[in-house]
């Protein structure tokens, strides 16, 4: 595996539909991605070459798993990565792929994820409802209800900064990581 530079996760971060390295979203990315956090991060040990850095991300990437909605009898969940409470890190909610149709919160990808957290992020992985039985102006609902919910509860329960949260997503989760920037209340 080759190191990720602050491009290639700014990149990452705004998801597959844009590139974000030409974009205000780009610059303010990783204009978060720069900022310290105070407590130092556990770092991936050099593994022999049968075991891939993606394992090792996994194997040390427990969540806390949370109900941020309920929708028609459906819990909506979301996972909660590096929690610290008492904390004031920066924060991605991270958005899904799927084509709208499958995916789960369970998926973001591996080395992501690991670089995120060695730089100090609480990473919250959400759930939303599923096309065809949801339409989209609902799944909307769902980002901007997890989006509330984390600035509601991320504070006082998983150290989150309000003021330093970001959107991101990978396929379809691009797409409603750009919704976000329009369709939120206090803009990521």
């Amino acid at each position: 595996d080759r190191p990720i530079d602050d491009g290639v996760i700014a990149s990452m971060i705004v998801g597959a539909v844009v590139d974000a390295t030409a974009t205000g979203v780009g610059q303010a990315a990783t204009s978060l991605l720069k900022q310290p956090d105070a407590a130092p991060q556990p770092q991936p040990p050099n593994l022999p070459p049968a075991i891939p850095r993606r394992a090792f991300a996994q194997a040390s990437s427990t969540p806390e798993t949370h109900t941020y909605k309920i929708a028609e009898g459906c819990e909506i969940k979301a996972d909660v990565f590096q929690a610290a409470p008492g904390a004031r890190k920066p924060a991605v909610v991270w958005i899904h792929g799927g084509a709208l149709i499958m995916g789960s919160r369970k998926s973001p990808d591996p080395r992501l994820l690991a670089e995120l957290r060695k730089r100090g992020f609480v990473v919250v992985s959400i759930d939303y409802r599923l096309a065809p039985e949801t339409k989209l102006p609902d799944i909307i609902a769902d980002v901007q209800d997890a989006w509330r919910w984390v600035r509601r509860e991320g504070g006082p329960r998983f150290g989150i900064d309000p003021d330093r949260i970001a959107t991101a997503g990978g396929s379809a989760g691009g797409y409603l990581t750009l919704m976000t920037g329009f369709c939120l209340d206090s803009r990521p």
